[in-house]
């Protein structure tokens, strides 16, 4: 019977290897996830932190759900969480094309909390 190939935990960087949609990534997508790293790298930020944080600067999100196997993973993820992200990576990133301008919109009619 083979082994499962276990999934690596988030890491600053896309491995060469790594996978999407259960096939080989692209390699433009690793190109981009790396073009971000290097960004979020210039800000004191690595690439899993600014992960948590970006869908929470969208008026209408809550909460961001992480799922973890491990106390050492959950650990991870809270640290990533309480992470500072400077307004300055957002705008670069934004300026570079990485991420919408002035991060996330609101839909057309939602609302925030």
């Amino acid at each position: 019977m083979a082994t499962p190939r276990r999934r690596a935990a988030s890491a600053p960087r896309p491995p060469a290897d790594a996978h999407y949609n259960y096939a080989e990534a692209p390699r433009e997508l690793i190109d981009r996830a790396n073009r971000l790293a290097d960004v979020c790298e210039r800000h004191g930020v690595t690439l899993p932190e600014a992960a948590i944080a970006f869908p929470l600067r969208h008026p209408a999100v809550v909460s961001v759900v992480v799922g973890t196997r491990t106390a050492e993973q959950l650990a991870s993820t809270v640290a990533r969480y309480e992470a500072e992200v400077p307004e300055a990576l957002w705008d670069e990133l934004a300026e570079l094309g990485l991420v919408q301008t002035g991060g996330p919109e609101a839909p057309e009619g939602s609302t925030s909390a």
